[in-house]
């Protein structure tokens, strides 16, 4: 889910990164190395367009821990952009959650049985007709 967030999308989702320094964020700084004029602090990057619109997906994200943007472990995952399209085993840690913790635990739907009387042969044709009632009806 990491890989498709721009640097304006973590600022959304995480908003006092704001406020730290490029330096102290290894994987925006890691981003912005190849840009000649890099701004002090991250809420600087996020006003170059150019800038805020980079990926955390043209880093390879494995290399880093989650510690490594501050903020991010903590940051309710509805925050961030497109959240929505991750599946659990992509989001750290998600999958070793038992669902018993999660806020709106699963609901269980019941089992629906239903009944049908078919006729197979002869020896199970031979039965007294009913109304849908429950009453004798007797045959026509």
């Amino acid at each position: 889910m990491i890989g498709w967030q721009t640097i304006a999308d973590l600022v959304q989702a995480i908003p006092e990164l704001a406020e730290s320094s490029v330096r102290e964020v290894q994987p925006i700084a890691d981003l912005l190395q190849d840009q000649l004029d890099v701004p002090q602090t991250i809420a600087d990057v996020v006003q170059n367009e150019v800038l805020a619109e980079l990926s955390l997906g043209e880093l390879n994200l494995e290399q880093y821990d989650l510690s490594a943007i501050p903020g991010l472990i903590d940051a309710p995952l509805e925050t961030f952009q497109d959240w929505q399209q991750s599946v659990i085993d992509q989001i750290p840690g998600l999958a070793d959650v038992p669902f018993v913790n999660f806020p709106n635990p699963i609901m269980e739907q019941g089992v629906v049985v239903g009944m049908v009387d078919v006729v197979f042969g002869p020896a199970e044709g031979d039965r007294t007709k009913r109304s849908p009632g429950g009453t004798e009806s007797g045959r026509a």
